[in-house]
């Protein structure tokens, strides 16, 4: 009978330990499907669930949802004068920087090389604005690793009813290729042609 409780106690943690690797694996295939590898933040394609999900909230409650994009400026001058290392960790401070500086509730990503997103849940157009003009002033007053003093633009636009996924995040790409267009190291407001509520940036 000692033997064969001993066998069976033995089974048991082996079963244990079997199941806790499983899960370790599982958590980092999950970790390695939604987190961008380099900054630790949301990648592109767990902010497109974020945003989605937030979409469908909007629409059904009302609450304003605003959407940033940032591009730091200038940044393959970065990569072609202190090399790639030296950018990748210029981008991890960023990352770093932004996610120090937004609410809980908010959600950052990096989008694409030195592209990021920023989703504000429950935050009209107006406030968006504030917030992200308090982020490029950060940005411009921070000293990065090896290079010192750098500068991002930002777009910033609003959800409205009638909105898909890509009119969303076309209306804050243009309004960020207007602030790279306009001198770089500013925001650009794109508002919605037509709010379900009234915007006003005064």
């Amino acid at each position: 009978i000692d033997q064969r409780t001993n066998e069976m106690h033995l089974t048991n943690t082996l079963l244990r330990e079997e199941i806790q690797e499983r899960q370790k694996i599982e958590q980092k295939l999950v970790q390695l499907a939604t987190i961008d590898p380099l900054t630790s933040i949301h990648n592109r394609r767990k902010f497109d669930e974020v945003l989605q999900y937030e979409l469908n909230r909007d629409s059904r409650y009302k609450n304003a949802l605003s959407l940033v994009f940032c591009d730091l400026d200038n940044f393959k001058q970065i990569n072609d004068q202190y090399g790639h290392k030296i950018g990748d960790d210029v981008l991890k401070a960023f990352a770093r920087l932004v996610s120090d500086n937004i609410r809980k509730t908010d959600t950052v990503a990096r989008w694409g090389g030195e592209e990021f997103a920023l989703l504000l849940p429950e935050t009209d157009l107006k406030i968006a604005a504030v917030a992200a003009e308090k982020l490029r002033r950060e940005t411009e007053k921070f000293d990065f690793p090896h290079v010192g003093r750098i500068t991002a633009s930002f777009g910033v636009t609003q959800y409205i009813g009638g909105d898909t996924e890509n009119s969303l995040i076309n209306r804050a790409d243009e309004a960020l290729y207007t602030a790279k267009k306009n001198g770089r190291n500013r925001i650009e407001v794109l508002a919605p042609a037509c709010p379900t509520r009234p915007v006003s940036l005064t």
